[in-house]
C-alpha cells in the first residue's frame, strides 16, 4: 500500500549504488561485491534488461519505491524460476529497515507468484545470522524448512568462506489460507 513495485530503469543506477555500496548491506547477499560502484550498478541494470529479452521467465526483478517518490530503496526478485517453483531474493537500504517495507514488498511479490505466475511453491534462503531477514520471510507466511550447511560461498580477503543458510518456503495451499493483511 505504501509502496511501489515496477521494473529497474537508467534513472535508478544511482540509487541502487548507493544503496548497495553499504557494508551492512553487501555482506548479507551472496554477489554483491563492496564496495558496489556506478559501473557495477550500470552494468547490472543492463544485465536485468538484457536477460528479460533472451528469457522473461529466468528470473523476474523488481524495484521498490516509495509512492510518489523515484529513487529505489530496495528490491524483491524471483530467481532460479523453475517451472511451477522460485526462489524469492531481496534487499532493503539501511535507512529504510524497521519501517515494514520488506515484509510488505515481499508478501506483493509472493501474492503475484502464486496468483498470476502460477507458481506451487516458493522459496528463499537467509544467512543463518541474518534475523532481520529471517523475520521478513515469517512475517510473509514462509515456514523455516532447514539448514543447508555450507551453503552460502562468499569471498573474504580474496579467499572463499563458507557459511550456513537457512531455507525458508511457503506453498500456495498454505498461503491461500492465510489472512496476510498490510502492513502497519
Amino acid at each position: 500500500e505504501r509502496l511501489r513495485l515496477r521494473p529497474f530503469s537508467i534513472p535508478d543506477i544511482d540509487s541502487l549504488q548507493a544503496g548497495l555500496n553499504d557494508p551492512k548491506i553487501s555482506r548479507r547477499l551472496t554477489n554483491i561485491p563492496y564496495p558496489y560502484t556506478f559501473e557495477s550498478a550500470r552494468a547490472w541494470v543492463w544485465r536485468m534488461w538484457d536477460e528479460e529479452k533472451k528469457n522473461p521467465r529466468t528470473r523476474i526483478d523488481l524495484a521498490i519505491t516509495k509512492k510518489g517518490e523515484t529513487g529505489i530503496i530496495g528490491s524483491v526478485a524471483f530467481i532460479n524460476i523453475d517451472d511451477h517453483r522460485a526462489q524469492v531474493s531481496y534487499w532493503l537500504a539501511a535507512a529504510h529497515e524497521g519501517n515494514g517495507y520488506m515484509t510488505e514488498a515481499l508478501r506483493a511479490l509472493v501474492r503475484y507468484g502464486f496468483e498470476v505466475l502460477g507458481f506451487m511453491r516458493i522459496h528463499g534462503y537467509t544467512f543463518h545470522e541474518n534475523f532481520h531477514s529471517q523475520r521478513v520471510l515469517e512475517k510473509s507466511g514462509f515456514t523455516r524448512e532447514g539448514i543447508c550447511r555450507m551453503e552460502w560461498k562468499r569471498m573474504i580477503d580474496g579467499h572463499p568462506v563458507y557459511f550456513d543458510s537457512l531455507l525458508y518456503a511457503i506453498l500456495q495451499p498454505q498461503w491461500e489460507t492465510m489472512n496476510l493483511r498490510p502492513v502497519e
